[in-house]
């Protein structure tokens, strides 16, 4: 947003960084007032042929690149996404049904960025035309993508899953795992 860092900056704070966020400039911030060496805060190297993530929609080595991640945390991650991709393509289906589109602006704003993050460039791609098209209120462009959208979605949804039930590499996700099936029991 145009001059907020202006703005934050005045009303005291020390620093700002804005979205998309750039992990190295953050790394630089961090290092800046934890006042740690840079190398400490280096994420194991990715690219390994063990490190290799083949999903269908998904470039892993390009994301865990830019985010730094090593192949346990990537996988963590990719938890999270699908789940909370689940969950935003319903409030998007919602949001078109009611048609409205300032709450469908902002959900397809929020699939376009965990998207990039993820390494679902494609699917990144077409929330941002949608996002471009609710802010105009183009409900002629909206309808004829929402379909293939929403599609795609779920099939990255589908080929994430279908990953993570057969990857036995990583005990993080493993722990998480029996911890939310312990709640489940309990519940």
């Amino acid at each position: 947003i145009y001059g907020a860092r202006e703005e934050l900056m005045a009303s005291g704070f020390d620093d700002y960084l804005a979205k998309p966020i750039d992990v190295r400039r953050l790394e630089d911030i961090l290092v800046k007032y934890l006042h740690v060496k840079k190398e400490d805060m280096q994420s194991s190297q990715t690219g390994s042929l063990e490190d290799e993530i083949i999903i269908p929609g998904i470039d892993s080595a390009t994301a865990m690149n830019t985010m730094r991640f090593d192949r346990d945390m990537y996988i963590s991650m990719l938890y999270t996404y699908a789940d909370e991709l689940e969950r935003m393509l319903m409030h998007i289906s919602s949001a078109v049904q009611e048609q409205d589109w300032q709450n469908f602006t902002i959900a397809v704003h929020g699939v376009k960025s965990s998207s990039a993050y993820a390494g679902a460039t494609q699917l990144s791609a077409e929330a941002a035309d949608l996002e471009a098209a609710g802010k105009k209120e183009d409900v002629k462009y909206i309808m004829a993508h929402i379909a293939g959208f929403e599609e795609s979605g779920r099939s990255l949804i589908d080929n994430i899953r279908a990953f993570l039930r057969t990857d036995t590499t990583n005990q993080a996700v493993e722990e998480v795992q029996d911890d939310i099936q312990m709640q489940s029991t309990l519940s």
